[in-house]
C-alpha cells in the first residue's frame, strides 16, 4: 500500500485518529512536566532553599494521575477505534474479493486471501490506530527533551539531534528484518489456511482411503511452521522497546557521567548542578526596606550577593539572627562580572528581568558594557541606593513584579505589613514608568502643575525615567526641576 493511499485510508476515521492522538498528546504533555516538577523538588531539597514543595508534590500527584488518566484513555479509544476499522477493512476486502473475476481467484491459493482478510486487514489496523495516531505525541515528547536538555546544558541538547540518526538507522535496520518475518509468518498463516480447506474439501476420499493420520501430520507441521515464524516476528517486536529503552537509559548515563566528571573534577559541586539565582531582600518589623541580594548555593554555604554599600549592615542584621546556630557569616574575595552577550561558562541568568541578562562569579569584576540604566528604566526595575532607600516598602519598588518576594513562604521579618499591603490594601504610591522631556537630577521632587508634591524623578534614560509617584495625584504636565514629566502607565496595585 502506497503512502497516499494510507493517508487516504485513514483520512476515512480522521475523527477517531484525531481523539487518539489529542490524547496521547494531553499524555505527553502531562508527562513533559513531570520532570520539571522532580527536579524543582529535588533542587529544593539539594539547595536546602525552600520551593513550596507542598505545592510541588501536589502538581507532581496531579501530573502523575493525568498522565495515567490520558494514558489510559488513549488506550481505550485505541481499542475502540481498532476494532472498527478492523471490521470495515474486513467487509471491504471481502466485498473487494467477491468482485474479481474468477481467473483471479483461479490462479490464487485460497490460504492467501484469506491470510489477507484476516491477518493483514489486522496489521494495517493496528498501525493505523497505535502508530499514525501517535506520531504527534511522539514528536511533542522528542521536541520537550530536546528543551529540556537544553535548558539544562547546551552541549547536553546535542545528544538528541545525534541520537536521533542512530535511532532511526537502527529501527531501519529492525523493520527490515521484521517485514521479512512478517512476509514469512503471512506466507505460513496463508499454508494453514490452505491446507485446512484443502483437507476438508477431500474429507470423503481421505476417510475412504484411511489417510487422516497423513493429513493430520501435515496440517501439524504447518501449524508448527506458522507458530515458529510469528514467535520470531513477536521476539523481534518485542526487541523494539527494549532496544530503544537501553538506548536511551545509556543518554541518561551518559548525562549522570558528564555531570559526575564535572563534581569530581572540582568544577562543579552536587548543589551548583541545581544552582540558580534567588532575588531578596531583608526588612525592618515595619515592613521597609533594609537590603536586596542576590541568594546563589555554592560548596556548602550559600553567597549572598549584595551592594558593597549594604553588606556591613547586611551582616550585622544577619549576625543578630544566627543566634546559637553553627552558621559563619563573613565577607568573601569573590567578584561579580555582568553582561547581557553570549553567556560564559557558570554564568546565571539575573531573575529579575532575561533582559538584564547574566551574572558570572569568580575573580574579576565589571561588565560588558551594558548600560544596565537604560534596561532599567525600560522595564522599571529599581537599583540599590537609587529607588530602593531605608523609606521603601517593596510592593511600592514593585518586587513582586521582579520575583523579589514569595507569598507562599512562610515567615520572615516584615512578613505582617507586606502580607497587608498586598491582600487588604490598594497601593497609594509607587514606583512608574514616566517620559521625561528635559533632564533633572536624581532625586528631583516632582510637582503638578498645581505646585503639589507629586513623588520623586529618579534613573532616567532616552527620555524615560523611573518615579516614585502619588497616584491620585499622577497627571500630565507634572515637572522636577526644569523637566516635563508625563506618567507613562497606569496605577499598580498590589495584587
Amino acid at each position: 500500500m502506497t503512502l497516499r493511499n494510507l493517508i487516504g485510508r485513514a483520512s476515512r476515521y480522521k475523527g477517531r485518529l484525531a481523539l487518539i492522538s489529542a490524547l496521547a498528546l494531553l499524555g505527553s504533555a502531562s508527562m513533559l512536566t513531570i520532570p520539571a516538577l522532580a527536579g524543582s523538588l529535588l533542587g529544593g531539597a539539594v539547595s536546602g532553599v525552600d520551593f513550596g514543595g507542598g505545592g510541588i508534590v501536589t502538581l507532581l500527584v496531579v501530573a502523575l494521575l493525568l498522565t495515567t488518566l490520558f494514558t489510559l484513555a488513549t488506550s481505550m479509544v485505541t481499542v475502540s477505534a481498532s476494532t472498527r476499522i478492523l471490521a470495515d477493512l474486513r467487509e471491504e476486502v471481502f466485498d473487494h474479493l467477491t468482485h474479481l473475476p474468477l481467473a483471479f481467484h483461479d490462479g490464487s491459493r485460497q490460504g492467501d486471501l484469506l491470510a489477507l482478510a484476516t491477518h493483514e486487514v489486522g496489521q494495517l489496523s493496528g498501525f493505523l490506530t497505535t502508530t499514525l495516531a501517535n506520531v504527534p505525541a511522539m514528536l511533542l515528547t522528542s521536541a520537550g527533551a530536546t528543551v529540556m536538555l537544553f535548558l539544562i546544558d547546551p552541549a547536553l541538547a546535542l545528544i538528541v539531534p545525534v541520537l536521533i540518526p542512530a535511532f532511526y538507522v537502527l529501527l531501519k535496520l529492525l523493520s527490515r528484518s521484521l517485514r521479512k518475518l512478517a512476509a514469512r509468518a503471512r506466507a505460513a498463516e496463508a499454508d494453514v489456511y490452505a491446507l485446512a480447506e484443502s483437507h476438508l474439501q477431500m474429507l470423503l476420499a481421505t476417510k475412504t482411503f484411511a489417510a487422516e493420520e497423513e493429513q493430520q501430520s501435515c496440517y501439524a507441521q504447518a501449524v508448527e511452521m506458522a507458530r515458529e515464524r510469528r514467535v520470531a516476528t513477536g521476539h523481534a517486536s518485542a526487541a523494539i522497546a527494549p532496544v530503544t529503552s537501553l538506548l536511551a537509559a545509556c543518554a541518561a548515563v551518559f548525562v549522570i557521567v558528564a555531570a559526575d566528571t564535572q563534581i569530581a573534577g572540582a568544577e562543579k559541586s552536587p548543589a551548583e548542578l541545581f544552582s540558580f539565582l534567588f532575588y531578596a531582600a531583608l526588612l525592618t518589623p515595619q515592613g521597609k526596606y533594609i537590603a536586596d541580594f542576590f541568594l546563589l548555593r555554592h560548596a556548602g554555604g550559600i553567597w549572598l550577593d549584595v551592594d558593597e554599600s549594604l553588606a556591613p549592615t547586611l551582616h550585622q542584621r544577619l549576625s543578630l539572627y544566627k543566634l546559637r546556630a553553627d552558621v559563619q557569616i563573613a565577607e568573601t574575595d569573590i567578584r561579580v562580572r555582568r553582561g547581557t552577550g553570549p553567556a560564559p561558562e557558570g554564568a546565571l541568568a539575573d531573575p529579575r528581568h532575561p533582559d538584564l541578562g547574566w551574572r558570572l562569579y569568580g575573580a574579576d569584576e565589571g561588565s560588558d558594557g551594558t548600560d544596565f540604566a537604560r534596561i532599567r528604566v525600560a522595564h522599571c526595575i529599581p537599583e540599590t541606593g537609587i529607588e530602593l532607600t531605608p523609606d521603601t516598602f517593596i510592593l511600592e519598588a514593585g518586587f513582586e513584579r521582579v520575583g523579589g518576594v514569595d507569598f507562599r513562604k512562610g515567615c520572615y521579618v516584615g512578613q505582617e505589613v507586606t502580607a497587608r499591603m498586598k491582600h487588604k490594601t490598594e497601593l497609594k504610591k509607587g514606583l512608574v514608568l514616566v517620559a521625561v522631556h528635559g533632564e533633572a537630577p536624581v532625586g528631583t521632587p516632582i510637582v503638578t502643575p498645581e505646585g503639589k508634591q507629586a513623588g520623586t524623578l529618579f534613573t532616567q534614560a532616552a527620555g524615560r525615567g523611573i518615579a516614585h509617584i502619588r497616584h491620585d495625584r499622577a497627571c500630565p504636565g507634572m515637572s522636577a526641576g526644569e523637566a516635563r514629566v508625563d506618567p507613562l502607565c497606569a496605577r499598580v496595585s498590589a495584587g
